[in-house]
């Protein structure tokens, strides 16, 4: 986690479907933020 701005944590409970979408989701939020992050 070090050297980024910002660490994601996502919980999962084998929802994959729920979690593909959120992790787009996310991605399409923070790009233009023109952070360093990463999704957990």
């Amino acid at each position: 986690m070090e050297g980024y701005d910002l660490t994601i944590l996502l919980i999962a409970y084998n929802e994959e479907n729920f979690l593909e979408n959120c992790v787009r989701k996310v991605i399409q939020v923070i790009t233009p933020l023109d952070l360093k992050y990463e999704i957990v």
